[in-house]
């Protein structure tokens, strides 16, 4: 209920330069951790918050990724 943490495979993002600005400018809510683990603060107390929080979160994360793959 207090947030989420991601985990990519391998450590790895497609697009750490385009990952790095959106958490610059999401501080409040986004964090990057030493062990490269993204941290997202939220306040989801429901099922069904949680679940459309981290639907919205993998979503953000996908178009970063989808960024790189077009450049």
């Amino acid at each position: 209920p207090k947030g989420a943490v991601v985990t990519f495979r391998n450590e790895d993002f497609p697009n750490p330069m385009g990952l790095m600005a959106f958490v610059t400018k999401n501080q409040v809510a986004w964090k990057v951790r030493p062990d490269n683990k993204v941290v997202v603060r939220g306040e989801w107390e429901t099922p069904e918050q949680r679940l459309n929080a981290a639907e919205r979160v993998l979503s953000e994360l996908a178009k970063l990724a989808g960024a790189a793959v077009a450049a």
